[in-house]
């Protein structure tokens, strides 16, 4: 009886990492909006000469100038820098 218990949490375990894997990496994903109003769903990647980049799916990347984006995206660009220790690029904008 407890092989049996052992081998069903085990069997749990292996099934619920990679679900909870997917999750975590869903909750990055939001939507970005630019000054036009355009919206787009993706996830921040980084900053890189000024514009930032972002991921749409799994591989479609996405560049969009800092300046472009809206007053809340770039905010939450900053928020992003600051709390990865990368608070020195914000000098680029």
């Amino acid at each position: 009886m407890k092989n049996l218990k052992l081998s069903f949490l085990t069997m749990l375990v292996a099934v619920a990492t990679p679900c909870l894997a997917c999750l975590a990496k869903d909750a990055a994903t939001r939507i970005w909006t630019d000054t036009t109003g355009q919206q787009t769903e993706a996830e921040f990647v980084r900053v890189h000469e000024g514009k930032v980049i972002l991921r749409r799916g799994k591989k479609v990347m996405v560049t969009v100038p800092f300046e472009n984006l809206s007053t809340a995206d770039r905010e939450y660009v900053r928020n992003e820098l600051e709390a990865k220790g990368e608070g020195h690029l914000l000098e680029q904008f």
